[in-house]
């Protein structure tokens, strides 16, 4: 997934896992409450053991000494030197906690066995560490009695803060007690040399069962600082790379699955409030007289700041609380100094940059707040102390590139079946749901500045799907030129994107639909982006006996509609309503019908009304009309056409100045027409794709949009070749009209 495994092949690793199985009723194989700490000879060893560790242990005998090491073996830990522990209270790592405490060091391999409401503690710290923890049912002193839980939850601490190449894997099961992994990882480096790289990773998995919580504390820091200065008349060559991953899996039956911030070193490693931490600070200050090449994360091979959340993945009845809140930040600072020159800088890769990926899954709530900041400066200087302030370019040949892509993408969805991973771009089948007052919060900023304005490319992307509400907000700014960009609903998925200081965000278009009803149908908006209900009111024409909502057309802040009385009637008005955002109002006119039967669509174009008559029993023909007071300025166009019945109830005034109707009352099939004599256009039919029933049809001059299947609305190019659909609520809409674009 994050495209650098050749690298995480050459490293030492230091890895943890808490394990388990089963639970009080398990009669054969011994039931883990516990944490299994491995150190391996690569990371390729360490993410096989951790993604194999879960089966293994259905099958694993830990109560003798050779299944125990077989099981170690089998997740690719050298079991040599294995200690077994059998005591109430059992302890491996650095300091023992003292009286009637089992305990032994933590560099080798170590199995603890506690009795039942008793203690296993595991502590990290160096680079070789292995433990096994479980806790014996009863008064059982036969080794091949089945275990159970300790009272206090599993705990595993990874507090790893020196080295360049690191990684931690914990996995966890409770029956009883919960789990809480703490994960600290600091590669930090400050020198004169000219290369570095860190590879930082951690994985969490955590398994509880009944109302037993999760919780998963992480703090991850990669801090590289070179400052190189070469020899008189030397060329110059500095290379940063810094890649740092986590993924967190967390399942709990009607427990809580929490991701939170572990405290920064040197502190004691300890679960503390606040996000989960991510931070990458790179800086690169070459001093020279000759040529200066800079490069820091320029290697294409995937993200530099990754996450992936996953709560209640494989948990489809969960009712326990999901929460997780991260930050993500990656800073790219490169100064090159130097009287002559020439000099080139690269920041990042089109694949580089921050990611982020959370699904959640619950029937109770579940929220996610999403922080990622990146910021960039490149800058050259002939003299003087190194500061990045950009803007003055020396006069020999500078080359400056900038790439700047921040993503975060989420979802929901309320079938287990339908749960993947989301990845970077938009995914349909990632998760948060399915509680309607579920919360996502994606806030992010990029900012680039170089000396040169040039060679700057940045995307920021926010997607996200929910059963309650996500907002995304995108903050850009480029050599001082700052561009803003907030959506919100239920499916989000947008794209600030930037080329040099040049930066566009998408088009909103809303979408307003007259619902069809016997009585009190609504008028509603729908962000098509999103997806969202943006509002929704009830016209005053609506709540008249049993009028049935047909028409609809938003001019400015005006909103025209229609209705049929009585529910099929001829309509007694073109109704006008305060638009207001959706939000509606009392009708402020009325304009009369110019035919004897039900107006069922309107159209804008040039000035003047245009209105669709003849529902149900016609004659289909168009009137043009005053917008203010009704007056007729032409027609009635006769409709005529193979085909064509009066029934017909999508219309739309195209660029060319043709009308677009539907053959019939729910059509997929729509014609052109001639605007003065309404004789059919030869050739000019079109389908709407992957659609079954359709209504009313609208247009921005570029794009046309249809209400489709009464749960969808499908947009076309002018031809009818599919661009987008995006689901909505069940509906009932008839007409529709656009708002924005």
């Amino acid at each position: 997934m994050f495209g650098w495994t050749k690298i995480f092949t050459l490293i030492a690793v230091a890895a943890a896992v808490a394990v388990g199985t089963g639970g009080a009723g398990a009669t054969s194989t011994p039931t883990l409450a516990s944490a299994t700490a491995s150190h391996a000879t690569a990371a390729g060893k360490a993410s096989t053991a951790a993604a194999r560790s879960g089966a293994l242990l259905t099958t694993a005998n830990l109560s003798t000494r050779a299944g125990a090491a077989r099981y170690l073996r089998a997740i690719g830990v050298d079991p040599r030197g294995l200690v077994i522990q059998r005591s109430a209270r059992n302890y491996a790592g650095p300091n023992c906690p003292g009286a009637g405490w089992a305990c032994t060091s933590a560099a080798h391999p170590v199995v603890q066995i506690a009795a039942a409401g008793g203690n296993n503690t595991f502590l990290c710290t160096t680079g070789s560490c292995v433990v096994v923890q479980a806790t014996r049912s009863g008064a059982a002193t036969r080794p091949t009695r089945p275990l159970t839980a300790a009272a206090a939850p599993n705990k595993a601490t990874c507090n790893k803060t020196s080295g360049l190449m690191q990684s931690c894997t914990i996995t966890q099961t409770s029956a009883t007690a919960g789990n809480v992994a703490i994960v600290v990882e600091r590669a930090k480096q400050a020198s004169s040399v000219d290369q570095a790289t860190s590879v930082v990773s951690a994985k969490i998995t955590q398994q509880a069962t009944v109302s037993n919580n999760n919780q998963a504390c992480v703090y991850q820091d990669i801090t590289e600082t070179l400052a190189p200065t070469n020899k008189k008349g030397v060329d110059l060559t500095t290379a940063l790379e810094g890649h740092q991953s986590i993924e967190i899996n967390q399942d709990a039956a009607s427990g809580d699955n929490t991701v939170q911030g572990a405290a920064a070193p040197p502190a004691t490693a300890a679960c503390v409030a606040g996000p989960l931490t991510q931070t990458q600070t790179l800086s690169s200050l070459a001093k020279g007289t000759a040529k200066i090449t800079q490069n820091q994360n320029a290697a294409d091979s995937g993200p530099n700041v990754s996450l992936d959340i996953k709560q209640n993945q494989g948990t489809e009845d969960a009712t326990g609380l999901n929460k997780a809140e991260f930050s993500q930040t990656n800073t790219l600072t490169a100064i090159a100094n130097t009287p002559a020159g020439p000099v080139s800088q690269t920041q990042s890769s089109p694949s580089g940059g921050i990611s982020a990926n959370v699904n959640q899954f619950s029937h109770g709530l579940s929220t996610a707040s999403a922080t990622q900041t990146e910021t960039q400066c490149e800058h050259a200087q002939t003299s003087g102390s190194p500061t990045c302030t950009t803007g003055s370019p020396p006069l020999y040949s500078l080359t400056q590139k900038q790439y700047g892509p921040v993503k975060n993408t989420a979802g929901k969805s309320a079938t287990a079946a339908s749960r993947s991973l989301a990845v970077v771009r938009k995914d349909e089948g990632s998760t948060q749901g399915d509680n309607p007052d579920d919360v996502f919060t994606i806030n992010q900023s990029s900012t680039q500045s170089n000396d040169t304005g040039q060679d700057q490319t940045n995307e920021v992307q926010g997607a996200c799907t929910t059963s309650g509400n996500c907002t995304v907000s995108q903050t850009t700014t480029v050599n001082g030129e700052t561009t803003t960009n907030t959506q919100s609903g239920q499916e989000v998925n947008t794209t600030t994107s930037c080329t040099g200081s040049s930066c566009t965000t998408p088009t909103n278009i809303n979408i307003v639909g007259n619902n069809a009803a016997f009585g009190n149908g609504p008028i509603q908006t729908y962000d098509f982006n999103t997806g969202a209900l943006v509002n929704s009111f009830v016209p005053e024409g609506a709540t008249i006996d049993s009028n049935n909502g047909r028409a609809v057309l938003v001019v400015g802040n005006e909103v025209f509609y229609t209705e049929l009385s009585g529910g099929g009637g001829a309509t007694d008005f073109i109704r006008v309503a305060p638009f207001n955002g959706g939000a509606g109002g009392a009708d402020i006119r009325t304009l009369p019908n110019p035919s004897s039967s039900g107006v069922q669509d309107l159209a804008f174009a040039g000035g003047v009304l245009y209105a669709l008559t003849g529902y149900s029993g016609g004659p289909l023909q168009v009137f043009k009309l005053n917008p203010t007071n009704g007056a007729v300025l032409g027609g009635p166009v006769p409709i005529t056409g193979s085909g064509q019945e009066a029934s017909a109830d999508g219309f739309a005034i195209l660029p060319n100045g043709n009308f677009l109707i539907n053959l019939a009352d729910t059509s997929c099939t729509y014609n052109q027409y001639d605007s003065t004599t309404g004789a059919q256009i030869e050739g000019s039919s079109l389908t709407v794709p992957s659609a079954s029933l359709c209504t009313g049809v609208a247009t921005d001059g570029t794009s046309l949009y249809f209400q489709t299947d009464f749960n969808s609305f499908t947009q076309t190019d002018l031809a009818g070749n599919f661009i987008a659909k995006m689901t909505v609520q069940g509906n009932t809409v008839e007409d529709i009209s656009l708002v924005g674009g």
